[in-house]
């Protein structure tokens, strides 16, 4: 009885500390936005908003919106003294604005994720080694999708040390 007593409690000892070492080697990760913030990652995302064909993309929807608040403010101090026709006039205009606003925000969100898909995809295989290592020089015995995870303080998020290893 004394010996399965001490037996217990020696198990219950090695348990707690090793559940307590392991406890130290959590670790979290957003891999995308280690890869995007990389040098390579950051290169590219400039490259894009450089670019014309995209700068002028982002212009038409800065002048869109422009033109849209203006003609909200325009009905916002004179609908009171509007007609119908005039009213319908207002309303077919601003919904042209929208749908062109909307057309062009589409394709600046198309450009940017077509970006992103190919720097992930290129940045994915030196990702993951690079992952590899700090796993390894880190000692991180469990290392979860941050996304994955509820609540993580900054000491158990690797996603930076993943960028700093990707940029060398």
């Amino acid at each position: 009885m004394i010996k399965q007593s001490i037996l217990a409690a020696l198990t219950a000892t090695v348990i707690f500390a090793s559940s307590a070492a392991f406890a130290q080697k959590i670790a979290v990760v957003d891999i995308q936005a280690g890869i995007l913030n990389s040098t390579y990652g950051q290169q590219q995302l400039e490259a894009l908003a450089s670019d014309p064909a995209f700068s002028e993309l982002v212009a038409v929807a800065r002048s869109l919106q422009a033109d849209v608040a203006s003609l909200d403010s325009q009905a916002r101090a004179e609908a009171s003294g509007w007609d119908d026709e005039r009213f319908a006039q207002y309303t077919r205009t601003r919904q042209f604005k929208d749908a062109d606003l909307q057309l062009t925000t589409q394709k600046i969100n198309s450009e940017r994720e077509r970006v992103i898909n190919e720097v992930i995809a290129s940045m994915n295989e030196p990702a993951l080694a690079a992952l590899e290592q700090i796993i390894e020089e880190e000692q991180i015995g469990l290392l979860l999708r941050e996304t994955a995870v509820y609540d993580a303080d900054a000491s158990h998020n690797i996603t930076e040390l993943l960028a700093e290893k990707l940029s060398q």
